[in-house]
């Protein structure tokens, strides 16, 4: 296909994570944790992903992410 050739030269069918933050802080007056972290998910050139994720995580157990992904490298 037109899309196969490009994506599989760019080398994103093997993406591999490599974590390069992560950070938490409770908050004791809400009754939750923030936890953030980035990560970047990177095939055999370079190319791929950064992910960005914010995990608030609240008393009742209830997880809400929030997450920006920004392209890496010329992506197809």
């Amino acid at each position: 296909s037109w899309l196969r050739g490009p994506f599989v030269a760019s080398g994103l069918t093997q993406l591999q994570p490599v974590c390069r933050a992560i950070d938490w802080r409770p908050s004791a007056d809400r009754g939750l944790a923030v936890v953030t972290t980035r990560v970047d998910w990177l095939g055999f050139k370079g190319t791929g992903y950064r992910q960005d994720a914010t995990y608030t995580i609240f008393r009742d157990g209830t997880v809400l992410v929030d997450q920006t992904l920004t392209p890496v490298g010329d992506l197809p």
